[in-house]
């Protein structure tokens, strides 16, 4: 019988190939192969950390982007034929965003942002919504809301395709409320008679009056 880590490198040999040529059923089949004998947890295991491991290691090298997103793709396709848990993609993207600068993050927030419709699926939905919300918390508390305001909204704008609006992590199921929030507010008459009298004067503010013109 094989070693575990001879049987590791070649799947990841194998992974980097179909990765060069964007060909996922050829590692599927390779993986099919060199893992016959195991069972099925073990053989889904080894499967998820060649993928993880081989993603890693493209982004260290500084890979092309498309490299990344078909990494991304191959877990996908993998959940989809039992080969990985159903929450494999997440934890694949969720390794892109940990390792990588807020820039780098924005463009491989793309991913996600592309297939929506594949999240909604029951088959990721249920495995990945509690890990999808987390990575994408752990990335808005990354942005600063005053210059990275754009991506923030593109992230509350995916959540919100997302999740419907029935689900419990976006209600107030307790009922609690902030009661630290508080609003100051004026209740000096004269303060209200003043802004009154500017008001009917009919100048804006910055403006000079028809009477100081002449």
């Amino acid at each position: 019988m094989r070693s575990y880590r001879s049987l590791k490198a070649e799947l990841s040999a194998k992974f980097k190939e179909s990765v060069d040529k964007n060909n996922f059923n050829e590692f599927f089949k390779a993986s099919k192969t060199l893992l016959s004998s195991w069972k099925e947890n073990d053989f889904k295991n080894i499967v998820e950390l060649t993928i993880r491991e081989v993603l890693l290691d493209l982004i260290k090298t500084g890979a092309n982007i498309t490299f990344l997103e078909r990494v991304f793709q191959f877990s996908i396709d993998a959940a989809i034929q039992d080969a990985v848990a159903g929450n494999a993609p997440v934890l694949v993207i969720g390794d892109m965003f940990e390792s990588s600068t807020i820039a780098e993050c924005e463009k491989y927030f793309s991913f996600v942002e592309n297939r929506v419709e594949v999240f909604k699926k029951d088959i990721f939905f249920k495995a990945c919504k509690n890990h999808l919300l987390r990575s994408c918390n752990d990335l808005l508390k990354r942005l600063s809301r005053s210059q990275n305001t754009v991506f923030c909204g593109r992230i509350l704008m995916f959540l919100a395709h997302i999740f419907p609006l029935s689900e419990r992590s976006g209600l107030n199921i307790i009922s609690e409320f902030n009661l630290e929030n508080t609003t100051a507010y004026s209740t000096n008459e004269d303060s209200f008679s003043d802004l009154v009298s500017e008001k009917s004067d009919g100048t804006e503010e910055g403006e000079i009056s028809s009477q100081n013109q002449r």
